[in-house]
């Protein structure tokens, strides 16, 4: 029997303000680059709740594992490899954080793949695929 579980995260966040009109931003390296580290925070946070959302806490946390990240994107110009690191950074943090998975570090992760899952428009989106590996 595989043991996976499968999170489903979206690759926009808006940033919502009091005084001026709301900021979508697309998650990725160039934003990260660039951003102020208090929405860098604010952004990990939300992720982390997402996950926290979507999993169930095992028993005993995954040790190896590898993981298959599939980018739904809106713009025909995305670059999927841009992204993908930030989505799957925020996502095991937050496994590690619900214990999930015992560690993310090379020791435990054992690699996985990415794959371009096509242009979405109504629900551009990161699926995340992480499987026990004996």
């Amino acid at each position: 029997m595989t043991n996976s579980i499968s999170i489903i995260l979206p690759i926009y966040y808006t940033q919502e303000f009091r005084t001026k009109p709301n900021k979508t931003i697309l998650i990725g390296l160039n934003w990260e680059r660039n951003a102020h580290y208090f929405i860098k925070s604010e952004v990990k946070r939300h992720y982390h709740e997402l996950v926290a959302n979507q999993v169930v806490t095992p028993d005993t946390p995954l040790e190896k594992f590898v993981a298959h990240t599939t980018v739904f994107w809106k713009s025909p110009v995305c670059d999927i490899r841009n992204i993908s690191p930030m989505i799957e950074k925020y996502t095991m943090d937050a496994l590690q954080e619900c214990n999930v998975l015992t560690n993310d570090n090379s020791k435990y992760d054992m690699g996985g793949t990415l794959s371009n899952g096509g242009q979405d428009k109504l629900n551009p989106r990161c699926e995340i695929t992480i499987t026990a590996k004996e």
